[in-house]
């Protein structure tokens, strides 16, 4: 992925139809959709470029409970990313059609799966039930240097 020095940032209303402005102008080449949370919201990053290389990148931020407009209209290859994001991170993706009719639908993790994996907040089982080597307890204080 050729990365643009800085990302244009847009308003998550105007989201997809700056999209389809890039795509219009010639970044008909769908690179990454990126998406990570930030103080309690979710920051989106889509990453285009011209057949030429030239790279563009445009970013947003997603309020808690907001939903974010699907570029899957103007970039079928966002599908997967936006189903990732929905999945791991709580994204809400308005308008998103991937030609099967579906909808956003999981992707990654089992069915029986609680919770968002990717967010900060959530405690992965095995952190919280297994011992981890090196971790201090009371009857094993931390110690310095090596053994």
């Amino acid at each position: 992925m050729t990365a643009s020095a800085q990302p244009e940032h847009v308003p998550a209303a105007g989201w997809c139809q700056r999209a389809r402005d890039l795509h219009d102008q010639g970044y008909a080449v769908f690179d990454a959709l990126i998406v990570w949370p930030t103080n309690g919201s979710l920051t989106a990053r889509l990453q285009v470029r011209q057949p030429a290389g030239k790279a563009h990148g445009i970013q947003t931020e997603v309020a808690a409970g907001e939903a974010l407009p699907s570029l899957t209209a103007v970039y079928p290859g966002a599908a997967w990313p936006e189903r990732e994001a929905a999945e791991m991170l709580g994204l809400r993706v308005s308008g998103f059609d991937d030609g099967t009719g579906l909808g956003v639908r999981p992707l990654l993790l089992p069915p029986a799966e609680a919770g968002m994996p990717l967010r900060p907040e959530f405690q992965l089982t095995a952190r919280v039930e297994t011992p981890w080597p090196g971790r201090p307890t009371s009857d094993r204080p931390a110690r310095g240097g090596r053994p």
